[in-house]
């Protein structure tokens, strides 16, 4: 199967997508669901996605902070699609865009069970454990010019 990166436009088929399967994967199992605020919201975030086919495999979203500095949301992957690389592939592909546009550092916030995950990207821990969406979280940095 061919797996390609795409940007996903705000209020799309496939940004309608990427919310189901990060319902799906981030939310439904807290028992949480997304707010309408909560998603308009995301109207000036960047969203991406990986496709295999037609199918979306994985999504993330990124706040810019600031013209160099960007915070990294939101990350799902399919659970049937887990532990085979796609993840990885799809945050370092969205690195070199935030790079392109002069993203210097990126921000974070882990749950502690995909913490690892992040830190063989190149993150580093940075910070004291705090609870998120009742979930703990620990907040994780990476200095572009090191990719």
């Amino acid at each position: 199967m061919s797996i390609k990166f795409v940007r996903i436009e705000f209020q799309s088929d496939l940004y309608a997508q990427a919310i189901e399967l990060r319902h799906a994967v981030l939310r439904q199992p807290l028992g949480l669901a997304f707010s309408p605020e909560q998603l308009a919201a995301e109207h000036d975030q960047l969203h991406f996605g990986m496709l295999g086919g037609d199918d979306l495999l994985a999504c993330v979203s990124v706040m810019l902070l600031s013209p160099t500095t960007a915070k990294i949301r939101q990350m799902a992957v399919d659970a049937t699609r887990q532990g085979r690389g796609i993840g990885s592939n799809l945050l370092c592909r969205v690195e070199l865009e935030l790079k392109s546009m002069g993203v210097e550092c990126i921000q974070l916030h882990a749950r502690e069970t995909a913490r690892r995950f992040y830190e063989r990207l190149g993150y580093t821990a940075t910070g004291e454990r705090f609870t998120e969406v009742t979930l703990p979280h620990i907040k994780m940095t990476k200095t572009m010019v090191t990719c």
